[in-house]
């Protein structure tokens, strides 16, 4: 602190300052708070020209390639699990290898509570809860002779995955049909060969006639499955990922920067919240908008998703962010193979230490922390405005010693990097391909009661809806299904654009490709990109899109579009009207069918 007169009022000054320029406002009710919606980025708090390269051209490239051959607004249902294995003939890994071979299998269910992209959320269970009665005949198949359920739970042998904060969610309507998630709860065990497997699944909280709790082999048991990934990802992605590493890190953004810049906390801090102001800003405007890609693609929608992040909110704790407590708590600290586990601890522990060394140059007794006025205003803003005061959650609203901001600075620091790296990136390979793909409530399975007519639970069970197979994967709400209404001219819900389809309406997030005269799209007509399909207009060195008889185009004879026969084309018949065949599917091209209708046997 400074110690001069002169230099204490200027200190004073540039706090008054730094917080009119960085204000908190909620958002949505429960929710912790951020800056206002139409805060302009200042350069320092935006990507990098490099980060912003990266993070759209990447993005773009990928989807527009899935979009392109058909993964992406589907106008049609998977007419089979091959047919979806397709999709990994373009996002080819030796991980997504890995998984069309083995999703299926219960070893693999359960190795992705331990390695997936959700893994905090597994505990031990030493006693049933009073609303999962599981019985020994469930279990008993899997569990084998000379053993019964409760020997394996007072032998620590027993795991559950509770999934109660989804319980009577709000959930979204796409294209005038409801959508649906499930609240499971999940029962696993510890086989001797140290294979986690589920062995008991209830998709409600509420047990009874219209809850019945599936077991491995019996009917239903993959279609129950199904609906505990569903429940997985929809926890994950708006608990674990938005709250625990977006929206609570703003709160932690917010306090730091109203921090004086020369404060040792904010020199600390300040590279690990780098870039969080930029990628929440666009989370809130397209992901949270209202009718945004919330509303369009996932079964909560926005209301829901809002709805479960303020419970997320209310259940939070300070234990669980810190990962010696949580491991502690949850007691997992003995499974083999939980990697996330072993890693999390090594990297808590590098960060403490490097953090106690800093605080021990700046903070020489535990009365110098407690008297840092700044630092406390620091900590209490961050309770008050992203626990949003909840004593219970045991987040400080003071610190009084230097290991308690030893904690709370590791804590920060572990959830901005290691803990948002370990939830976010791995959706790259398995979470975004079968880790989430086919599973209901994305989609329109009805979760509904057994004997609801039309519903069998078969193996892959009619989700409340006589002859769906897999639960209308790929038609709307589906991940990779339609956004929006099939086959309807002028449709908005299309996440991409429909491409190519006549007289869509402005609007959609990447413009209309190939829509004439379009002028609503995000990007201004793809801005230097220019308009695809659109006659006369020019690409720079790609050429002019659209215009019949213009063969100055780089990739050669992209020009004659909207003739019919035309075979010059380098990408096969683009503008043949009418043409299924074509790779890019009728760029620009009125008559080409890509979303409208599915050509018989594709994927």
């Amino acid at each position: 602190m400074e110690r001069h007169p002169r230099l204490q009022r200027q200190r004073r000054r540039y706090l008054v300052q730094q917080r009119r320029r960085y204000r908190l406002a909620p958002f949505a009710p429960g929710l912790p708070w951020a800056l206002p919606l139409g805060t302009p980025l200042e350069p320092d708090l935006s990507f990098t020209l490099a980060k912003a390269s990266a993070f759209y051209l990447r993005g773009t490239a990928a989807n527009l390639q899935a979009k392109l051959r058909g993964f992406l607004a589907r106008p049609c249902s998977w007419p089979s699990v091959e047919a979806m294995g397709r999709v990994f003939q373009s996002f080819h890994t030796p991980v997504t290898e890995y998984v069309v071979r083995h999703w299926q299998e219960d070893a693999f269910f359960g190795e992705q509570f331990l390695s997936g992209v959700n893994p905090v959320l597994l505990r031990r269970c030493r006693r049933l809860p009073p609303n999962f009665p599981v019985s020994e005949a469930v279990v008993a198949p899997s569990l084998g002779p000379g053993t019964s359920l409760r020997r394996e739970m007072e032998d620590g042998r027993l795991f559950l995955a509770d999934y109660a904060l989804l319980e009577g969610l709000p959930t979204g309507d796409i294209g005038g049909h409801p959508q649906f998630v499930a609240a499971p709860l999940c029962l696993l065990w510890l086989d001797p060969r140290g294979r986690l497997l589920p062995v008991a699944i209830q998709l409600s909280q509420r047990p009874g006639p219209g809850s019945p709790i599936f077991g491995p082999g019996g009917g239903g048991w993959a279609l129950a499955k199904l609906w505990v990934r569903n429940a997985h990802f929809v926890l994950h992605e708006m608990v674990t990922h938005l709250l625990h590493g977006h929206f609570l890190a703003e709160a932690f953004a917010v306090a730091t920067h109203r921090l004086p810049a020369a404060h040792p906390v904010h020199q600390l801090l300040l590279p690990h919240l780098r870039f969080t102001f930029h990628i929440n800003v666009l989370a809130r405007e397209t992901l949270l908008s209202p009718g945004g890609v919330i509303d369009q693609v996932r079964s909560p929608g926005r209301e829901g998703t809002l709805a479960l992040v303020a419970r997320g909110v209310a259940a939070l704790t300070f234990r669980e962010l810190c990962v010696p407590e949580d491991v502690a708590e949850r007691d997992v600290g003995d499974i083999p193979g939980y990697h996330y586990r072993d890693d999390a601890l090594e990297i808590w522990d590098a960060i403490h230490s490097y953090v106690e060394g800093i605080v021990a140059l700046f903070y020489a007794e535990d009365s110098e922390v407690a008297e840092d006025e700044e630092l406390q205003e620091w900590v209490g803003e961050i309770f008050t405005y992203g626990v949003l005061g909840n004593e219970k959650s045991g987040f400080p609203s003071q610190l009084h010693s230097r290991p308690e901001l030893v904690k709370f600075l590791t804590m920060i620091i572990f959830c901005c990097s290691a803990r948002h790296a370990a939830v976010n990136s791995g959706q790259v390979a398995p979470g975004d391909t079968w880790g989430h793909l086919g599973t209901p409530g994305d989609t329109w399975g009805h979760l509904g009661t057994l004997g609801t007519p039309g519903d069998t639970w078969g193996q892959w069970g009619h989700l409340g809806t006589p002859g769906d197979t897999w639960g209308h994967l790929g038609t709307p709400g589906d991940t990779w299904g339609h956004l929006g209404t099939p086959g309807t001219p002028g449709d908005t819900g299309d996440t991409w654009g429909h491409l190519g389809t006549p007289g869509d309406t402005p609007g959609d997030t990447w413009g209309h490709l190939g829509t004439p005269g379009d002028t609503g799209d995000t990007w201004g007509h793809w801005g230097q990109w220019g308009h695809l399909g659109t006659p006369g207009d020019t690409w720079g060195h790609w050429g002019h899109l659209g215009t019949p008889g213009d063969t100055r185009d780089t990739w050669g004879h992209l020009g004659t579009l909207g003739t019919p026969g035309d075979t010059r084309d380098t990408w096969g018949h683009l503008g043949t009207p009418g043409t299924l065949g074509d790779t890019w599917g009728h760029l620009g091209t009125p008559g080409g069918r890509i979303n409208q209708t599915c050509p018989s046997g594709s994927a």
